[in-house]
């Protein structure tokens, strides 16, 4: 057999992952089967247990890759609607990733290692989002009578459910939800003082 090199594999890699969120994606965790990821992505089962040992690891893999790239794009700048306005983006540009995303969450609920990895990623992760808010309160964006938890439940509160409506509507239309990124910056705003 022919050595491969780093780059090949690295490719293949990266292929059978994409070819495994859209399956994911479009049949949900449990009917996707090795079989159908062998058809649907046009890899042999060896190549896929070349790199994962099984299915679960293939899923965990997409969704902590996923959810590294989706968290660490967010922009510290701009406030809440720069925020919501990229999240509304990336769910346009990849609607498989949020179907993925919603996949892993259902699926957390009755797995020990997939609410173990969430929780090495939320305390990754916290810090640097709990600062970016105290630097909007600071800034007068945000309003100071919220924690930085309760702003940023209220933030993944409002962008799970518009992730929820353009992953799964049957013809989902962005433009009825452009409004969010500026309600959202309202409603998090500190109050104006009335004289």
């Amino acid at each position: 057999m022919p050595k491969r090199s780093a780059e090949y594999l690295n490719e293949r890699r990266e292929q059978i992952l994409a070819g495994a969120r859209a399956a994911f994606a479009r049949h949900g965790f449990e009917a996707t089967t090795i079989a159908l990821l062998e058809k649907e992505i046009g890899v042999s089962r060896g190549a896929i247990f070349h790199y994962w040992p099984n299915k679960l690891a293939i899923f965990v893999d997409l969704a902590d890759r996923d959810a590294e790239r989706f968290v660490s794009g967010i922009p510290l700048e701009g406030g809440p609607e720069a925020v919501v306005e990229y999240w509304m983006e990336q769910f346009v540009a990849e609607p498989d990733w949020i179907r993925v995303y919603f996949e892993a969450g259902r699926m957390m609920r009755n797995d020990a290692e997939l609410i173990r990895r969430w929780r090495e990623r939320s305390d990754r992760f916290g810090k640097p989002l709990a600062e970016m808010v105290r630097r909007w309160q600071a800034e007068g964006l945000v309003r100071d009578d919220l924690s930085d938890e309760q702003v940023l439940t209220w933030l993944f509160t409002l962008t799970d459910g518009l992730g929820l409506q353009l992953a799964w509507a049957p013809e989902p239309k962005p433009e009825d939800y452009r409004m969010l990124p500026a309600l959202a910056a309202a409603a998090l705003a500190p109050p104006t003082e009335k004289m």
